[in-house]
């Protein structure tokens, strides 16, 4: 790595294409690999000073405390050199350099989120960012610098993966890990030793030979898809071809349509069982062994065994609704009112936040117990679903029917070939590569599915505000629109829809086969059942499977020609076979507790004790002190313990239309070296740590008690 002297830069062109008919590039794209890293202190003013994070102060007082960050240094590669400066103003002078009026440059950046902060110090000043493609505010996926000709991209986007994980997946190359104290006070003064140069340096050698990875099989740079999911939906277009996708634009539905779809899509189901809440199962009872069912591929298995909307969804009378022929051809989205609502199993089904105008509603975290009524737009799996788990008088006030049909025999045979590449190539020496790209792909089918192009559009201007567009009659027509014309379109968004309400009611369907496997499952996880006493209840498990075997049976016979059953049953390399959506042991728990939507932890086989809680670290296991008692509210994480932070941004923002000024002053910061710089950085993040405490509600703790009191009651 050589450090950066203004002229001295060697720009590789290693080759150059013209993009045809392609909206971003009007003109030659260089096919050179450019990867951009800062390293970064996190600033706070303690008694008066500029110094490190202090873990003795409490994240209350952190609260009242300045913070500030401060770039010190910066790396740029250029395909194999390396080059790095102190000062990040210095990279507008690189930036100036590579630019060509007659070629655009692609340049990458891991988490593009954090250096885009940054760089505003001096794009918000000078230039004009355009091309702005952001997944919300703050989060731009790319970007385009007008007068440079120099596109920024996040391939943290692009794999979904840090890059540590990144570069031992796509790479033979590993992420140094350790070589530099975040905590230390360095500035653009302090100097660096030469084991942390060389994790700066190392960096960005992973970030390239990632690109590098990608370069080799998209052929050029301008072709590697933004997000994990454009390289499933790339190859899913190159597969299903032109006419395929002139199909899926004739079935844009109308504005109306596309916000019913909207309002009633939703995720898996994840809930712990009310009866079994903050249970400590400590293994002394063998009925009290946890043990978890997981279901192969559950969103690509629906997929291929499931019939979904072919047409545009009409209205049509209520009636229809309950007509078995009907039923039979056709899909049905419904808007009811519900009335008298209450509950017939311990876990309970209906999502709080889909139901509107409730009256008198009792909430089992985040779900509805019971209410005396409310009104909702839902999916005929999802009424189906409702009417097998609750009490309740239903009025169906308006009925849309569209024709179903399995989906394409092509693309059935595209899941199932990615399925069974997962299943045949896992852990078979020499084919990783390809293990993981169908790995990949088969994980991003579900995304591709479920995107939605309604979702409002960010954009930064020269002046590094951030703001979206109103979500208008005329911002909905227009992308709705754009949805017919776009060779994007490779989904009816209705099939999303419905894949994870099929998704829903094939994890639900074990679960309330019974009234005493209501009251043994523990928790659930979208495609995971964990439950107590399984020689009781494996024979469910059994039939459910043969259920799926019948449903394979169902899809050959619509598509003899084009599909065999033995596509559905795939072995590994061992000849065990993995049928997609079967139910199978995932693991079993010595000892588990259950607190809420993933927040949990349980002792595996080999004596580990484990934690699944969001906003902690997998690593905060330790601080149980190898004791499951001590998963209860109010345990706290600290700030070690944790293994998270926050995010506070120096920036300029929008309240209420008007911008507020919310950057950083220029301050005086004394490095570890003991020298003083006087910073000019206005533009940044601050990266705290952050603790996390073990916590419930006091409406859930209330619905707890009297759960337990009626259940005390029966006996």
């Amino acid at each position: 790595m050589q450090r950066y002297k203004a002229g001295a830069l060697i720009d590789v062109t290693v080759d150059s294409y013209f993009p045809r008919k392609n909206k971003t590039f009007d003109k030659t794209v260089s096919n050179t690999i450019y990867a951009f890293d800062i390293e970064v202190s996190s600033l706070f003013r303690i008694d008066g000073e500029w110094r490190e994070f202090d873990y003795s102060i409490s994240q209350e007082e952190y609260q009242e405390i300045d913070k500030a960050s401060l770039p010190y240094i910066w790396m740029f590669g250029v395909e194999d050199d390396t080059y790095y400066g102190r000062e990040l103003w210095e990279f507008e002078d690189v930036l100036r350099e590579i630019s060509d009026p007659e070629m655009y440059k692609i340049i990458w950046v891991h988490n593009l989120s954090y250096e885009f902060a940054f760089l505003l110090n001096f794009l918000s000043e000078n230039y004009t960012i355009t091309n702005m493609c952001a997944r919300s505010i703050k989060k731009p996926i790319s970007f385009m610098i007008k007068e440079l000709n120099i596109q920024f991209r996040c391939s943290y986007m692009l794999t979904n993966l840090s890059l540590d994980s990144a570069a031992k997946e796509f790479t033979s190359v590993q992420k140094k890990v350790g070589d530099l104290d975040y905590m230390k006070v360095r500035t653009p003064l302090t100097p660096l030793t030469d084991q942390e140069m060389g994790y700066c340096e190392y960096d960005i050698i992973c970030l390239r030979e990632i690109i590098k990875h990608f370069r080799e099989e998209y052929e050029w740079v301008y072709r590697i898809p933004l997000t994990s999911t454009g390289i499933v939906r790339k190859a899913f277009r190159d597969k299903m071809g032109f006419f395929y996708v002139r199909k899926q634009q004739g079935l844009v539905p109308s504005r109306k349509i596309y916000l019913m779809l909207m309002s009633l899509f939703a995720g898996g189901y994840t809930h712990t069982n009310c009866l079994w809440r903050a249970h400590y199962f400590l293994g002394d009872d063998p009925d009290d062994i946890i043990e978890c069912e997981d279901i192969n591929s559950s969103y690509p298995a629906v997929l291929v065994t499931e019939k979904y909307a072919f047409s545009e969804f009409i209205r049509c009378a209520p009636d229809q609704f309950f007509d078995k022929k009907k039923r039979n051809s056709n899909c049905f989205m419904l808007e009811c009112h519900f009335e008298n609502v209450r509950p017939r199993f311990y876990n309970h089904y209906l999502q709080a936040s889909k139901c509107h105008n409730l009256v008198n509603p009792i909430y089992d975290n985040g779900r509805i117990y019971s209410a005396d009524s409310f009104d909702m737009i839902l999916l005929d799996t999802d009424y189906d679903i409702i009417k097998m788990t609750y009490d309740c008088d239903v009025t169906i006030k308006k009925c849309y029917k569209a024709k179903k049909d399995y989906l394409d025999p092509e693309v059935i045979k595209f899941i199932l070939g990615l399925y069974k590449g997962k299943t045949q190539l896992k852990n078979v020496e020499g084919k990783e590569d390809i293990y993981r790209a169908n790995k990949a792909q088969l994980n991003s089918l579900f995304g591709m599915a479920v995107t939605n192009p309604l979702k409002v559009s960010c954009e930064c201007d020269e002046d590094g505000i951030w703001s979206s567009k109103a979500f208008s009659n005329e911002f909905i027509d227009e992308k709705l629109d754009d949805m017919k014309h776009s060779m994007s379109t490779l989904w009816f968004y209705a099939v999303g829809c419905q894949c994870t309400a099929y998704a829903r009611r094939n994890l639900l369907k074990v679960v309330f086969s019974s009234k005493s496997m209501d009251r043994d499952v523990v928790y659930m996880d979208t495609d995971s059942i964990y439950f107590r006493r399984r020689e009781q209840h494996q024979d469910l498990f059994l039939s459910y499977n043969m259920e799926m075997v019948e449903k394979y049976r169902a899809v050959c016979e619509r598509y003899p020609e084009e599909l065999d059953i033995r596509d559905f049953m795939p072995a590994d390399k061992d000849g065990v076979i993995w049928p997609i959506g079967w139910y199978s042991l995932d693991k079993v728990c010595k000892e588990a507790c259950f607190l809420g939507a993933k927040i949990y932890s349980y002792r595996d086989e080999s004596g580990k004790l484990k934690i699944t809680v969001s906003g902690v670290s997998k690593k905060g296991a330790s601080a149980l002190k190898d004791d499951i008692r001590n998963f209860k509210p109010p345990f706290k994480w600290g700030y070690k313990e944790s293994g998270k932070s926050t995010h506070f941004y120096a920036e300029k923002h929008l309240v209420n239309g008007a911008v507020v000024d919310g950057r950083q002053d220029e301050i005086d910061v004394r490095g570890i070296d003991g020298e003083w710089y006087h910073s000019r950085y206005r533009w940044g993040i601050v990266l705290m740590p952050t603790t996390y405490t073990l916590g419930v509600t006091q409406d859930y703790e209330t619905f707890m008690k009297n759960a337990l009191e009626k259940e005390r009651r029966k006996k």
